[in-house]
């Protein structure tokens, strides 16, 4: 399997990563995709409110971990930790919980989270995965949610 097989483009000739805004238009998904950056953390389509707790591990053959490397370290992102799971609100345990994948990464890549983000939803969209969404999070949240068990 490719590392990738939507062909963006993340950086400019000059090594810089491009807006999300200019990311956007390129890409497939609409600008209004539900993706969203905030201070801490970027992602879509459905991201899980913080503090969160963990609920279960999603195991399944069609998840990329690999490409899914390549595109962070294509958009100049270290990945600290990869989850693939249900994740809840600490404070509200009635509300569903949100399939996702999550990356930890350090602050210093988060002009780029967002276009990553995206790339990394479209290539699991593409494996089938489409009910799985991403989040990239800044590193300070190492010890943010807890684990519950099933």
């Amino acid at each position: 399997m490719e590392p990738t097989k939507a062909g963006f483009t993340p950086q400019s000739s000059s090594g810089e990563c491009l807006e999300a805004s200019m990311f956007s238009r390129d890409s497939s998904m609409p600008a209004n995709d539900g993706f969203v950056e905030e201070p801490r953390r970027a992602g879509g389509p459905k991201l899980c409110e913080l503090p969160s707790v963990f609920y279960r591990s999603i195991l399944s053959e069609e998840f990329p971990p690999q490409d899914i490397s390549a595109i962070a370290k294509k958009w100049g992102i270290k990945i600290i930790t990869l989850y693939v799971g249900e994740f809840g609100p600490r404070f509200d345990l009635s509300k569903e919980a949100v399939p996702t994948s999550r990356l930890r990464a350090p602050k210093e890549s988060k002009e780029c989270w967002l276009g990553a983000a995206r790339e990394i939803y479209e290539l699991l969209c593409e494996n089938g995965l489409h009910f799985i969404s991403v989040e990239i999070l800044d590193q300070v949240f190492r010890y943010q949610h807890l684990y519950l068990a099933a």
